[in-house]
């Protein structure tokens, strides 16, 4: 028979043992326990902050166990009385008959035992009743509070639904969101709460773990807000001290095919991943390489640090179609077989790669704005990988070393190393890497950017860095007639398999001239038309070298 059934319990009594009931069954005590008494709700010269203090005290000394709640009758059904005479003969250690009555009629009651900013302090307590009054044992209690360690209550997607935490054969585990009346079901076989079945009495018990103020992702958990459920639970590994010179050697001898300065940035972008998740660097990396170089193994450890907030695709038209969910609640995305050349996917990326929001899509759902905090990596075997601006810097571009493709004893060892704890090793060195004067924002311009960039130009600039690489550019000539130059070009353009029409090629001939600093001059109703004085080749080659924002030494070289 439940205490519901017989003589009610004064509430003050009730609040103040399931209040420390909790502490000890939670193993969460306050920190204070005989100091500091102002942060209590009653007054410091209360006379109740003395059993505030003393039930604190006991329970930070150990003193107070779920044993000693049975000997003091908590879980008794059956003498409530007797119960309740056990507790009055504590309260009394510090107060008298007289005072013992207002306690009684105190519109407080148990509030006393916590801080003033604790945020759950009318769950704790209201726990022994459901929200229309019923009252609930101990027992019922604790069934309850083992609901709270899946479920939590939440209102997202515009109603409101229960989420937990379930397997995934990929990233480890994944969150689940129930409708109210799908959560119900899941305990259809198990015990009931006053003739309630289990899930309907938690979603009615005001101890129930909620955050009804929405969903949100926070890889800065002090950032997301109280009442807002944080999508972002934590890495998925632990860090834990180790060699990680196989891993480093990697990255430093094959994927940076031993540029010491692409290296130093790429150790620092991967430690800014995890040190600063909510800063969203501006570069993505990309590494163009025949297979069997070993670009699967580089990012094989990063996606085990970070499970579910970390996802492979193939090809780029998963995050860069029209549906991009893909991207959602992530902080890296690895991008195998990746092919950035066309023009509309290269234009979305862009934004996708450095904007701190995005204007995420579903299938069935009205586009909403998202935070951004996805780090990417481009992998491909292809020669040409990005379509390139003039002045891209939104890439470090890499080309692996081929020392050690398909060299089965080299990959042997660096997969020994993955299969060892290699995430946790590299994970605690990335966590203590310094990153005082890294600038996420700047990466080095590589030969290999330089040559998407050469690729990616358009036909008027291609024929112009062809022919500042020729062995006599424009014929050495210091001054060159307009149409010259114009049919130069289209016989340049239809050998390379650009179709070019005259009036085309004289205007963008004449717009990539004035880019230059090169002006025209003479009529073209006077001997053979106009013409350009041309410079020095060496000063036409540094304001070609400008248009691309790049030295004239790493385009001549």
């Amino acid at each position: 028979m439940s205490i519901a059934g017989h003589k009610k319990l004064p509430e003050w009594s009730d609040s103040l043992f399931a209040t420390v009931y909790l502490w000890v069954k939670r193993g969460t005590p306050p920190q204070k326990a005989d100091t500091d008494a102002s942060i209590l709700r009653y007054p410091q010269d209360h006379r109740l902050n003395a059993l505030a203090i003393r039930m604190r005290s006991l329970v930070m000394e150990g003193e107070i166990t779920p044993d000693w709640f049975i000997e003091q009758g908590y879980h008794s059904s059956k003498e409530p009385d007797k119960a309740e005479s056990k507790r009055k003969s504590l309260v009394l250690e510090f107060i008298d008959e007289s005072e013992l009555r207002q306690v009684l009629s105190d519109v407080a009651r148990a509030d006393y035992l916590w801080p003033r900013d604790y945020e759950k302090t009318a769950d704790v307590i209201a726990i022994n009743r459901l929200g229309d009054g019923t009252r609930i044992t101990a027992e019922d209690v604790d069934m309850l509070d083992e609901v709270n360690k899946t479920y939590t209550h939440v209102y997202a997607f515009g109603d409101h639904h229960v989420v937990s935490m379930r397997p995934n054969p990929v990233t480890g585990e994944t969150h689940c969101f129930q409708t109210l009346n799908s959560f119900r079901n899941n305990f259809l076989d198990q015990g009931r709460v006053v003739g309630r079945r289990l899930g309907e009495a938690w979603l009615n018990w005001p101890g129930h773990s909620k955050q009804l103020g929405g969903v949100g992702f926070y890889p800065n958990p002090e950032n997301c807000p109280k009442e807002v459920y944080n999508l972002y639970t934590g890495l998925s590994i632990e860090p834990v001290a180790g060699d990680v010179i196989p891993y480093l050697e990697h990255l430093e001898k094959v994927i940076c095919a031993g540029d010491n300065e692409t290296y130093q940035y790429l150790v620092g972008w991967l430690a800014h991943l995890f040190q600063k998740p909510e800063e969203k660097p501006s570069v993505a990396i990309v590494m163009k390489s025949i297979e069997g170089t070993g670009k699967g193994s580089m990012v094989r450890p990063l996606l085990e640090i970070l499970g579910m907030y970390a996802i492979q695709v193939n090809g780029s038209g998963q995050i860069a179609g029209r549906f991009n969910s893909t991207i959602a609640n992530k902080l890296f995305v690895f991008v195998d077989e990746a092919d950035l050349t066309d023009g509309r996917t290269a234009e979305k990326l862009k934004a996708i790669i450095s904007e701190d929001t995005v204007n995420l899509e579903r299938k069935g759902k009205d586009p909403e704005i998202m935070p951004n905090y996805a780090r990417f990596i481009f992998a491909s075997n292809r020669d040409r990988v990005i379509n390139a601006g003039l002045r891209e810097r939104r890439y470090l571009v890499l080309e692996p070393d081929m020392i050690y493709a398909q060299n089965k004893g080299y990959f042997d060892r660096l997969h020994q190393w993955i299969n060892d704890n290699g995430a946790q090793k590299l994970l605690a060195w990335l966590l203590s890497y310094d990153l005082t004067h890294f600038d996420p924002r700047r990466a080095p311009v590589t030969a290999a950017l330089v040559e998407e960039k050469l690729a990616s130009m358009p036909p008027v600039y291609q024929f112009f860095y062809s022919e500042l690489w020729s062995q006599q550019p424009f014929k050495s000539q210091t001054r060159i007639y307009t149409t010259e130059l114009v049919d130069s070009f289209m016989l340049w353009s239809e050998a390379n398999g650009e179709n070019i029409k005259p009036p085309a090629a004289r205007s963008t001939v004449g717009r990539i001239m004035r880019t230059l600093g090169i002006q025209v001059a003479g009529r073209s109703d006077r001997g053979n038309g106009r013409y350009y004085d041309l410079p020095a080749i060496g000063e036409i080659k540094s304001s070609f070298a400008a248009i691309l924002g790049e030295k004239t030494e790493k385009l001549f070289s």
